[in-house]
C-alpha cells in the first residue's frame, strides 16, 4: 500500500478533500524538532504535538509489512480485507 495514496482515499471516504499540499522532509524533520525542543523547555507532557522528528521519518520513509510468516507458521489470515476495512470505518 503506497502511504499517501492510502491516507488520501481514507479522508475522501469521510468527505474529506485529499492531501494536495506538502512539505520537505528536511522541514517536516525541523519543525518536530523545534516542536519537541519547546515542549522539553517548557515541560510540557501531556499533549500529543501534531508533529515530532519520528513522525517526520515515519511519514517520510517507506515501509513494507508483509504477514505471510503469520499465515505460514500459525495458519493466521485476515479476517477483513483493507477494502472492506477502509469501508467499515
Amino acid at each position: 500500500v503506497k502511504l499517501w495514496p492510502f491516507i488520501n482515499t481514507i479522508l475522501i471516504g469521510h468527505g474529506l478533500g485529499p492531501i494536495e499540499k506538502k512539505v520537505s522532509f528536511r522541514t517536516a524533520f525541523i519543525i518536530g524538532a523545534v516542536i519537541e525542543f519547546f515542549l522539553k523547555l517548557f515541560r510540557i507532557y501531556d499533549i500529543h504535538p501534531p508533529m515530532t522528528r519520528f513522525v517526520a521519518l515515519q511519514l517520510a520513509k517507506g515501509h513494507y509489512f508483509d504477514h505471510r510468516n503469520a499465515e505460514e507458521d500459525l495458519g493466521w489470515t485476515p479476517k477483513v480485507s483493507i477494502e472492506e476495512a477502509l469501508k467499515r470505518i
